[in-house]
């Protein structure tokens, strides 16, 4: 029998071979490939816990950071399909894009807020996770979940 292989998989194998190595390196926070898996699985757990099941798809609006490649990571690993949005499209744009792939998840930056509070109710996502700044007292915040924020170290 064949394994099917993923960048989930992928990832768990890094972390095996080679635990201490930095996986992710940013101005705010230093993560191991151990810390990044580990992270990846938590947040992959919050997915199951929100009914995010294999085959779905989620929808990240984020520039290049770790909270984007923790959530394709953690879709990965479940089955989940990770469907990344053009930053620079407009709302009208995100609404068509969100509205034809079907995502029931939306992963955004903070600066992006002020869009997403535009399209909320146009689009099939009713579950909206923020990262820093939001703005907004209706969404997830990627970082308060308990299990993440154990993660977390400059």
């Amino acid at each position: 029998m064949k394994t099917v292989t993923n960048i989930g998989r992928m990832l768990s194998n890094r972390a095996l071979l080679s635990p201490s190595m930095e996986g992710y390196v940013g101005e705010k926070y230093r993560f191991s490939f151990r810390e990044v898996n580990e992270r990846s699985n938590k947040f992959a757990a919050f997915l199951k816990k929100n009914n995010v099941v294999h085959g779905d798809r989620i929808a990240i609006l984020c520039k290049n950071n770790e909270h984007a490649t923790t959530a394709m990571f953690a879709a990965a690993k479940i089955g989940v399909i990770t469907v990344f949005l053009n930053w620079r499209l407009v709302a009208r744009e995100l609404t068509y894009v969100l509205s034809d792939c079907g995502a029931s998840l939306l992963l955004y930056d903070g600066e992006f807020s002020e869009t997403v509070n535009q399209i909320r109710d146009e689009i099939p996502a009713k579950i909206f996770v923020g990262v820093g700044n939001t703005n907004t007292q209706l969404d997830e915040e990627f970082e308060d979940h308990q299990e993440l924020r154990e993660g977390l170290r400059a």
